[in-house]
């Protein structure tokens, strides 16, 4: 759908004029799921643990700590160990980012277009996409702040490049699934039809 835009003046104030509208949609609400739940407990839980890391952790780590890795898993930069801390303060965002966009699906941009027969289930879809990728992101982040304590500890030398590879495979996979299964659900029939 080709949207232009072109101005107008309406009692003397310039507007921006969209011929092609959107029609609205559907507004719907969702109870949690005991799925739900238990994608949410496992994204709470990775948060958790990074607490607790950063918690037993502080106190053996070293003034400056490495901070960023190239591609090699090696430590390419050193700061202070405060900022070592960031990962974790972006995953508590992210999880609180991911809760209130969660709220509002009817906002989201959709691969096939949102019908009031297909709305309820495209929602659904988008919804699970956003728990399981919200778990999966927290769970990366929780692992390369593991990985970075170990590494400023002297444990290890690298970061893991299987890490790296195997949360890019699972996080591309959970998206390849939920376009089949929109793509799949696009149009809803009804016994009627």
């Amino acid at each position: 759908m080709k949207t232009t835009l072109s101005l107008s003046y309406l009692n003397g104030n310039l507007q921006f004029m969209t011929p092609n509208q959107p029609q609205p949609r559907p507004i719907l609400r969702f109870p949690l799921s005991w799925v739900d739940i238990l994608l949410e407990l496992g994204a709470i839980s990775g948060l958790l643990c990074c607490v607790v890391i950063a918690f037993l952790v502080w106190p053996d780590l070293r003034d400056r700590v490495p901070i960023h890795f190239g591609i090699s898993g090696k430590p390419d930069a050193w700061g202070a160990k405060v900022i070592i801390l960031i990962l974790p303060v972006v995953a508590f965002i992210l999880n609180t980012v991911f809760i209130i966009i969660s709220r509002y699906p009817h906002t989201f941009n959709y691969p096939v277009k949102i019908t009031p027969e297909n709305a309820r289930k495209q929602y659904l879809l988008a919804l699970s996409l956003l728990k399981w990728l919200k778990l999966e992101i927290i769970w990366l982040f929780t692992l390369i702040f593991w990985q970075q304590m170990q590494v400023a500890l002297g444990a290890k030398e690298t970061l893991s490049l299987g890490l790296m590879i195997s949360s890019f495979l699972v996080i591309t996979t959970t998206v390849v699934i939920y376009l089949i299964q929109s793509y799949q659900n696009r149009k809803i029939t009804t016994d009627s039809d």
